[in-house]
């Protein structure tokens, strides 16, 4: 199905690996992290070839009993977040040139490129992300920044694992993902050795798919019900949509009484929508309402470990989501003890949020549900630009 599918939308780029790879545990045969059951960090792939693949896909047809989850990671969000923590560090990662390699004797292999682990464009945009810790040869002795270097690196690599910017996938048989290699980094969850685990893949090249995105619009093909970013938006929708449905309670049936209320008073829309989707995510009922409207929208529900990773699973910003749980804390302050109460309000932002909680709920004629489809959709295409 892999190569089906990278043939349908380009041509699969044959390299070393052949035209599709599978990736299984092979015990004691392997001759790649890829093919163990360890745990692999944030990567992205083949940073030894240039050209490299820009585009990654990986089929599953056969899942681990237990463990082997996906591990999927904004690397721009990362390298933007290393230049605001720590700006020489971001400046070490974006102008040194850095090797990698990869070697395979038996198969007469030798592959090698340099590449800057932060590539910025125009403007010091962050353009592409090169990153592999099995693959990184080592620097020429004449560097003069080694120390300065390797601490930059194992702070992005620190950023690059933290639970803070990655979405956790436990693909099921049928399951393919598809990302950018220069953009998205991905790692794996451990599992038990020997598993059945089996995930296939294959590789593009992104002037591929850009070809077939500027013929279709050549052609006038609409690409509306190809954005996952207004799907998205429509399985939060139909979430908010059965609220009364499922909580039959007024605080929920009134859900957007609050986002109605704060988007009066605020020019921050990170503000309006966590008013707007905190009472979809907090209540304990919430992963079924969640699971019945991803399945009328046919895409897979938010993983629920605790209302915050279901938000970030949806694609909602992490400022939406610490506000949205920041907001459940403050609406609830008068319930909670005196300590209980200073310590929510010594947390950052508190006070500029009490405005939107004392604005409550059914103080103002709510807007329609549908006036905030719009702001949900440009949400979530601002998180993958």
């Amino acid at each position: 199905m892999v190569e089906k599918v990278s043939n349908q939308i380009g041509h699969v780029r044959v390299t070393n690996y052949g035209s599709i790879f599978d990736v299984q545990d092979k015990g004691a045969e392997a001759t790649n992290l890829a093919f163990t059951s360890q745990r692999i960090r944030a990567h992205t792939d083949n940073p030894y070839r240039d050209p490299f693949p820009g585009v990654q896909l990986l089929h599953c047809l056969q899942s681990a009993a237990e463990g082997g989850a996906t591990l999927f990671i904004d690397g721009f969000r990362v390298a933007e977040e290393l230049r605001k923590q720590d700006a020489e560090a971001f400046r070490l990662l974006a102008t040194t040139k850095h090797p990698f390699e990869y070697r395979d004797p038996d198969e007469g292999v030798l592959l090698r490129a340099t590449s800057p682990v932060i590539q910025l464009g125009q403007g010091d945009a962050v353009e592409r992300i090169t990153f592999n810790n099995r693959s990184a040869a080592a620097l020429p002795a004449s560097f003069p920044h080694f120390k300065e270097y390797y601490k930059a690196w194992a702070a992005f690599d620190a950023l690059a694992n933290s639970e803070d910017f990655s979405v956790k996938l436990l693909m099921r048989p049928g399951d393919l993902a598809i990302w950018l290699n220069g953009r998205v980094m991905h790692g794996r969850e451990s599992y038990q050795p020997g598993g059945p685990r089996h995930i296939q893949g294959a590789y593009l090249d992104q002037d591929e798919i850009n070809s077939t995105v500027l013929s279709a619009l050549a052609e006038g093909v609409d690409l509306d019900a190809f954005d996952v970013h207004r799907r998205r938006a429509d399985v939060c929708m139909e979430a908010l949509r059965s609220l009364p449905k499922i909580f039959g309670c007024i605080r929920y049936s009134s859900s957007t009484d609050l986002s109605c209320n704060s988007s009066r008073i605020s020019p921050f829309q990170d503000v309006v929508l966590a008013c707007l989707m905190h009472p979809a995510f907090s209540h304990p009922d919430a992963p079924k309402m969640w699971a019945a409207a991803a399945e009328a929208q046919g895409v897979q529900p938010p993983h629920f470990a605790e209302p915050g990773s279901a938000m970030v699973t949806m694609g909602f910003s992490s400022d939406v989501v610490d506000c949205a749980e920041l907001l459940e804390k403050v609406l609830c302050l008068e319930k909670l003890s005196g300590p209980e109460q200073a310590k929510v309000m010594g947390m950052p932002q508190a006070e500029t949020l009490l405005p939107y909680a004392d604005a409550g709920y059914g103080n103002t004629a709510a807007a329609p549900l549908e006036s905030f489809q719009n702001l949900l959709h440009e949400h979530f295409r601002r998180q993958s630009s």
